[in-house]
């Protein structure tokens, strides 16, 4: 299940942070302890370390090429788009809910000023009954370097673990949220045509944008398409739109 949220950015130049991601995440984290703080305590609570997020997201924005300076994104409208999906239903309720009441706010200070949400927009959810699809990231792929199953950087698709290592992370997801064990043979990446580059919001992040087909059972593959793909889907990598 999917939402749209459109914010306008209140003053010229328009900018938004490199690590506007990170921003966004605080608007997700405010907007679930607005709605339902028992859900934000499960997520984000004293309790919560490593607990794996049924959603991710993507921020889209048309930049601009007339300005430049370190640590900005310049753009050519104030208008910056956040697109929000979730596995799970009470979590993108929630969401929603808790955006809507910081819509009733005359400005909010993120991505480095004032902003305000000034539309909300469904976006229609695929139902995948295939068992082979084609993906396009939405928002970068991050594939985690494994040292002793630890995470211990993160590695490009040219890597000869990456689609080992991604396997290993939907499996490990769709342990959590579908308790499924799946099998690596269940699991086949083809036709993958992605570039990478360095980017560093987090910690010395790979990403990892393009498109590529996925084989795999129907829950898994409606899994990935809901949930993200990928370490760090919910701190807005891995969102993916099925394109074939």
């Amino acid at each position: 299940m999917r939402f749209g949220a459109r914010f306008i950015l209140d003053k010229e130049p328009y900018f938004i942070p490199h690590d506007y991601r990170k921003h966004f995440l605080s608007l997700i984290k405010e907007a679930i302890k607005l709605s339902d703080i028992k859900l934000f305590e499960k997520f984000y609570g004293n309790n919560s370390k490593n607990r794996q997020k049924p959603f991710t997201f993507s921020v889209s924005f048309v930049s601009s090429d007339n300005q430049s300076e370190k640590g900005k994104i310049f753009l050519d409208s104030n208008k910056v788009t956040l697109h929000f999906s979730s596995f799970d239903p009470k979590v993108l309720i929630n969401v929603y809910n808790g955006f809507v009441k910081l819509s009733k706010e005359k400005s909010l200070n993120y991505l480095g000023g004032s902003i305000q949400i000034n539309r909300f927009f469904y976006k229609q959810r695929k139902l995948i009954n295939s068992d082979r699809v084609t993906f396009k990231t939405l928002s970068p792929i991050v594939v985690r370097e494994l040292k002793d199953k630890k995470g211990v950087g993160f590695i490009d698709c040219n890597h000869p673990d990456f689609k080992k290592n991604l396997f290993y992370n939907v499996k490990s997801i769709a342990k959590v949220f579908l308790d499924y064990d799946l099998k690596e043979d269940e699991f086949q990446i083809f036709d993958l045509r992605i570039k990478s580059k360095k980017v560093n919001i987090y910690g010395k992040e790979i990403a990892n944008k393009g498109i590529f087909t996925v084989k795999a059972p129907v829950s898994i593959l409606q899994l990935i398409y809901d949930a993200g793909i990928g370490a760090k889907r919910s701190q807005g990598f891995g969102m993916l739109e099925v394109i074939g």
